[in-house]
């Protein structure tokens, strides 16, 4: 190999692939694209949970707080308890209501109030006693999302009133 070969192969070899007047410009314009996707891609998850959540008649619920926060100190004077089994998706909710002493409340009518921790709006459904089992209700109620739901037991018993919030996690549909 003479010295003439010898410089064409060390140019050959120094010479981009993707020539300078493409590569930059290219390099521009493949940044602002993904600027593009990564903002399309920021509006489509911030409007994927059916946008702003806005809480029905919340004025009306903060002019009743008071009496709701009596509600829940009154029910927790009662000493009842309920236990909310979520059970697997579509088969509804089980509703476990016992007594100071750990008994099961039986004659009880009420409903079980379910809302997603991300959305304003709630799901609602009655109570249905379960023949021969003593203080177990259910309810059916379709969680349509995985995650935390807030669940509201509000039963009447006997004259009594008893209100029960909690927090569970729902597995995923």
């Amino acid at each position: 190999m003479d010295g003439v070969q010898a410089m064409e192969s060390v140019e050959a070899r120094r010479r981009p692939l993707i020539p300078a007047h493409i590569f930059w410009p290219g390099l521009v314009v493949s940044i602002l694209g993904l600027s593009v996707l990564a903002n399309v891609a920021l509006v489509l998850s911030a409007t994927s949970d059916n946008g702003a959540q806005v809480e029905e008649d919340y004025y009306q619920q903060a002019v009743d707080w008071d009496a709701h926060r009596e509600l829940l100190r009154e029910s927790a004077a009662l000493g009842w308890g309920a236990a909310v089994e979520l059970g697997a998706p579509g088969t509804g909710q089980r509703v476990t209501l016992r007594d100071r002493a750990g008994q099961p409340l039986d004659g009880a009518t009420g409903r079980l109030l379910a809302r997603h921790a991300t959305q304003a709006q709630g799901l609602e459904g009655a109570l249905t006693p379960v023949p021969g089992s003593p203080g177990v209700y259910t309810s059916r109620i379709a969680l349509d999302r995985p995650g935390l739901w807030d669940l509201t037991v509000d039963v009447e018993r006997e004259g009594q009133r008893f209100l029960q919030v909690t927090r569970q996690e729902a597995a995923t549909p």
